[in-house]
């Protein structure tokens, strides 16, 4: 964000407890893998290494909003609020009955706002709601 739009005004923060009068949010996991039949097995290796590394996973996780997986390696600053959740935080694929349309409509929409340049977080959301009240039957 400070590097593609260094004039737009943002910050991190919880999610609002809802319904449940529980704080809850999402979060994703992510690993790294090696085919068997990689012809690079070598410099395949020694890259896991560094990704999985107090040194590499430390700089990949300064950028964008992955936080690290390591106690040794720090939550970059600036991201404190996103690794709070992690306390309460639930599994992002599969949580609830129709995830996946959830997960879609959110893309979708958050998708067209980047493409149509509008920026607009309120369809984002109605597309967001409209999926969740379907999958949930409300």
């Amino acid at each position: 964000m400070t590097d593609t739009f260094p004039d737009l005004p943002y910050a991190w923060a919880e999610m609002p407890v809802g319904s449940s009068g529980e704080p809850v949010t999402i979060s994703f996991t992510v690993a790294y893998a090696m085919g068997a039949d990689s012809p690079n097995k070598d410099p395949g290796f020694a890259l896991l290494s560094y990704l999985t590394g107090v040194e590499g996973m430390t700089d990949w996780t300064e950028g964008g909003v992955a936080l690290p997986s390591r106690s040794d390696v720090p939550t970059p600053a600036g991201k404190e609020v996103l690794a709070a959740g992690s306390a309460y935080a639930r599994p992002g694929s599969g949580f609830m009955p129709g995830w996946l349309d959830v997960q879609k409509a959110f893309q979708d929409a958050f998708t067209a706002e980047i493409q149509n340049g509008t920026f607009s977080a309120a369809p984002v959301v109605e597309a967001t709601k409209s999926a969740i009240d379907a999958a949930l039957g409300a």
